[in-house]
């Protein structure tokens, strides 16, 4: 089995076990079972982090970039947040 193909088997395990788990939350949610009352709270949230984690991180598993163009990115964002953060940071001075 190619490497490519054992990363896709993995991707389909993980995405399985997710699916598993929602139906078991919604079959026996805080009500029926012994989950904790605060997944009323924090569920909707957490699953649609989770959903667009899953989506951006499935063009990097069916089609993976180089490993420059990796780099690349990484250091753009990099340099960005810390421009903000730097700009955040000093807000009070650059603006008077």
């Amino acid at each position: 089995m190619s490497p490519k193909q054992r990363i896709r088997q993995v991707a389909f395990y993980v995405l399985a076990a997710i699916c598993v788990v929602a139906v078991a939350l919604w079959l026996f949610g805080p009500e029926q079972g012994p989950f904790p009352t605060w997944i009323d709270e924090v569920g909707p949230g957490l699953v649609a982090s989770v959903a667009v984690l899953i989506l951006l991180l499935s063009g990097y598993v069916a089609n993976p970039p180089a490993l420059g163009d990796v780099g690349r990115a990484i250091l753009l964002w990099g340099a960005l947040a810390l421009v903000l953060v730097v700009g955040y940071s000093y807000r009070a001075a650059i603006f008077g």
